[in-house]
């Protein structure tokens, strides 16, 4: 995601993980079962969302996903966010995550091999895979609504000048903020 670069951008990653997982305890507020052993509607929830973020910087977004509102709907059991440092799927002495675009042009792209093994590593059956760029489709509360219906979600974090373009073929949703 092009967001490590602007604190602001940072606070939109925020506020997009946020509303759809505010979204997600909405839809299971609906999805609510009594407790028949007690006489009283106690709250069971059936589904829980995770969502792997795949980053170069996972310590740069911690912070934010323990505190407040995102902390508070883990500690609830409505949510695991848990991100995934990209360096850790490389194979090289120097853990790089990114060269130059194939192509040519300026700037740096990441590299499609340690994003490959980062999905291949996370996936599963319900999965879907999400790539964040300026180029995808505006992420709207619709759009987190429709996010917040899955169990589980894999998110791509950009940074440099974007992705490999051989990334698009195993990503379902193409996002920007």
């Amino acid at each position: 995601m092009f967001i490590l670069f602007c604190k602001n951008k940072i606070f939109l990653f925020i506020f997009f993980t946020f509303s759809f997982i505010r979204a997600k305890i909405k839809s299971l507020s609906s999805q609510k079962i009594s407790d028949r052993e007690n006489n009283h509607r106690k709250p069971i929830y059936k589904n829980i969302m995770r969502v792997d973020i795949i980053t170069t910087f996972p310590e740069m977004m911690e912070s934010f996903f323990n505190t407040s509102i995102l902390g508070r709907a883990q500690k609830k059991g409505h949510a695991e966010i848990v991100l995934h440092n990209l360096r850790d799927y490389t194979t090289d002495k120097h853990r790089k995550t990114d060269d130059y675009p194939f192509g040519g042009g300026g700037g740096m792209v990441l590299m499609c091999d340690p994003i490959f093994r980062a999905v291949d590593a996370l996936k599963g059956d319900d999965t879907l895979v999400i790539m964040m760029t300026p180029s995808g489709k505006v992420f709207k509360q619709s759009i987190a609504y429709d996010l917040s219906l899955n169990k589980h979600l894999i998110i791509l974090c950009g940074h440099y000048e974007g992705f490999d373009e051989r990334i698009k073929s195993i990503v379902d949703l193409e996002l920007s903020i």
